[in-house]
């Protein structure tokens, strides 16, 4: 069974995943994840099932299932993947994005060609028996559509995005500040913090967030590692803040690849790192109620 998105496609048969039309490197796991997300869309994929199935070959827990998350985003970023991908349904798992689960049920009905039937051998069977004609003309709207799609999509995450950036509930308890360069993978994490009446605030960048770092108050700095091709931008950050003697709690969300990486950001003055929402927010909630009470 092949699955072709835009800007990338995955060989469940063949266990090949191509990005940008480069082969990528993945482990089974990430393929297992990538059936049962397939196999659900568009609805949402539990994480009992997800553990479940993963785990068949080793233990698996919610944390690091998590991590598994968190890593298959960063393989795809690191691969020039931009588009939509996987997101989070807080308190119930996991889910394909709207956008790639709108390009299977169109791929599916326009040209026949795809049939989803995890565990088993698939044939994509070719049923055209129509003029050329045609088929052209179905192939041309067929493409016409799905590109309109993705566009409402990306306009929809920017809208998204921008309303993050800049919204700030009524009598909010405090501000965060959230660095990352991909903040649309963020959005759920977010409006939890906002339904709890904290503010946050995002940017893309190291250099923006120490500017506003200067002109504005924040409780709760929150970033990540890997950032515009610098592997180390969220650790370069914090040594920045702390050179600038700001104390700024900060909060490291990703993958932690080393111990030494782990104990160069305690040293350096970071609160926590995890790449476990419910985690960042016992981490993080704490804060904002301590200075509610004061």
């Amino acid at each position: 069974m092949e699955c072709c998105f835009n800007g990338f496609s995955i060989d469940f048969e063949n266990a090949k995943l191509e990005i940008n039309n480069k082969h990528v490197q993945i482990d089974e796991s990430t393929f297992v994840l990538f059936k049962l997300l397939i196999e659900s869309s568009p609805g949402v994929c539990s994480k009992h099932m997800l553990i479940q199935a993963i785990s068949a070959n080793k233990e698996v827990t919610n944390w690091s299932l998590s991590e598994l998350i968190t890593q298959t985003r960063n393989i795809f970023s690191s691969a020039g993947h931009i588009g939509p991908l996987i997101e989070t349904v807080h308190g119930k798992g996991y889910k394909l994005d709207d956008a790639l689960s709108k390009q299977l049920n169109r791929l599916h009905n326009d040209s026949a060609e795809f049939t989803y039937k995890l565990n088993h051998k698939v044939k994509l069977a070719k049923k055209w028996q129509y003029p050329i004609y045609l088929f052209v003309a179905v192939l041309f709207f067929s493409i016409i559509h799905l590109t309109m799609t993705q566009l409402r999509g990306v306009e929809e995450q920017s809208e998204q995005a921008k309303q993050l950036m800049y919204s700030e509930p009524r009598q909010a308890l405090g501000r965060i500040l959230w660095v990352d360069d991909h903040p649309e993978n963020n959005i759920n994490e977010k409006k939890f913090f906002e339904n709890n009446n904290i503010g946050v605030y995002t940017t893309t960048s190291t250099e923006e967030a120490l500017k506003l770092l200067s002109l504005y108050n924040y409780q709760v700095v929150i970033s990540d590692m890997g950032r515009n091709n610098d592997s180390l931008a969220g650790l370069k950050l914090l040594k920045a803040m702390r050179l600038n003697h700001d104390n700024t709690p900060f909060f490291m969300y990703t993958w932690i690849s080393s111990d030494a990486l782990m104990k160069e950001l305690r040293s350096n003055g970071s609160q926590g790192f995890t790449i476990d929402e419910e985690r960042l927010y016992s981490q993080i909630l704490p804060i904002f109620n301590k200075s509610n009470n004061l």
